[in-house]
């Protein structure tokens, strides 16, 4: 159960995400008596900049989220360092694997060595995929002659220059 915090970065949700956030809270005809289904809905769809929203006031929001016990925890805006590494620290984990397996007589070819990232990563990262970034490193790697590996035979297995 989280409270509304206007310090706090939340991403916006999608109307579906809301409409099953509020099965919980009854809709019932109001005249006179303010909507809680509707305000909610409102001040819940526009979470990212709801303080800016008419009739908003942080201490009702959190009584009605208290009421109908309703959890904000899903759209809690992660900061870096839980989304995973960046960019360099995928790139030097990577090389750190690919190191691991290429020996001066590996038989491994450049799609294999992806293959064996993509399916040997455990750690998150803001990086989608990172096949494509064990590409980059391979291709940086073989890329002259004075790098560290070399592309070897006519099968093309990379191999550690010795």
């Amino acid at each position: 159960m989280i409270t509304y915090n206007p310090k706090q970065k939340f991403i916006r949700p999608s109307i579906e995400q809301v409409e099953v956030l509020l099965k919980k809270v009854p809709n019932v005809s109001c005249d006179k008596v303010s909507c809680h289904n509707d305000r909610l809905y409102f001040w819940i769809s526009n979470l990212d900049w709801a303080t800016i929203c008419s009739g908003f006031n942080v201490d009702t929001f959190n009584y009605l989220l208290q009421k109908y016990k309703l959890d904000l925890t899903p759209f809690v805006k992660l900061s870096d360092e839980q989304k995973g590494l960046n960019r360099e620290q995928t790139k030097e984990k990577v090389y750190e694997m690919l190191s691991e397996v290429i020996t001066a007589d590996s038989k491994m070819t450049k799609g294999a060595l992806i293959k064996y990232v993509r399916d040997n990563w455990t750690e998150k990262t803001i990086m989608s995929d990172v096949g494509r970034v064990a590409s980059k490193v391979i291709n940086e790697k073989t890329g002259n002659s004075f790098s560290k590996w070399q592309i070897c035979t006519t099968q093309r297995h990379i191999r550690k220059v010795k």
